[in-house]
């Protein structure tokens, strides 16, 4: 199912478009859920590069890319790398959710 949206939002509206974006973040939940960790991780990546772009890096689906790349790294148990995509999505959550002016 997820494979087939990418098919439909890449050409249509582009592979930067948060929709494209979202569905390879949601295929490499997948890939995660049977173990098959080496599919996941460059969708989680690619997913993550599109986000960026897209939000500037400041926006709530970017920092949910982050974590779940961090949470594919965790199950991993590749904790080093885990844990600063983690800090990062923290900061942006912060940030979006409690407003710019909120110390977090």
């Amino acid at each position: 199912m997820y494979q087939k949206a990418i098919q439909i939002f890449k050409p249509d509206l582009g592979e930067k478009h948060p929709y494209s974006a979202r569905s390879l973040n949601n295929f490499a939940a997948v890939f995660k859920a049977m173990g098959a960790y080496w599919k996941a991780e460059p969708l989680h990546r690619e997913s993550m590069r599109n986000f960026k772009p897209a939000f500037g890096g400041r926006r709530p689906d970017y920092a949910r890319s982050l974590n779940d790349l961090a949470g594919l790294f965790k199950g991993m148990g590749v904790f080093e790398m885990a844990e600063p995509l983690h800090q990062e999505a923290m900061q942006i959550q912060n940030k979006t959710a409690l407003g710019e002016r909120h110390p977090g």
